[in-house]
């Protein structure tokens, strides 16, 4: 799958050979459905202020002053809430935003409204 970011076009297949410089993290957005497991069928207002998705890929992280780089609480894979008022750049489903806009880890079967 091939995916255009700027002037540079990189193969994100699985997110093999992507790697996000500094804080940024890209997360594959999740797909959202108009009928919950129940079988209800509602119609959903965009959320204006958080996003979710699976981390494809973790940057190396910025230094601080002190030359400190802080570990995340996340890892790939995992599902996340990330705050899109912060900023992000979304490329055809992959969001890239710095790490600390990541405000959750939510369980993978969790629905989110």
């Amino acid at each position: 799958m091939q995916k255009r970011i700027d002037h540079i076009t990189v193969d994100l297949g699985e997110a093999q050979g992507f790697k996000p410089m500094g804080n940024l993290v890209a997360i594959q957005l999740t797909e959202k459905s108009d009928t919950t497991s129940a079988g209800v069928i509602y119609t959903e207002k965009e959320n204006a202020v958080f996003g979710d998705g699976t981390v494809l890929s973790i940057g190396a992280g910025s230094p601080n002053d002190n030359g400190r780089i802080y570990p995340v609480d996340f890892k790939e894979g995992d599902r996340v809430l990330f705050d899109k008022t912060q900023g992000c750049s979304v490329v055809n489903g992959i969001v890239l935003t710095e790490r600390e806009n990541i405000v959750a880890v939510v369980d993978k079967d969790a629905e989110i409204k």
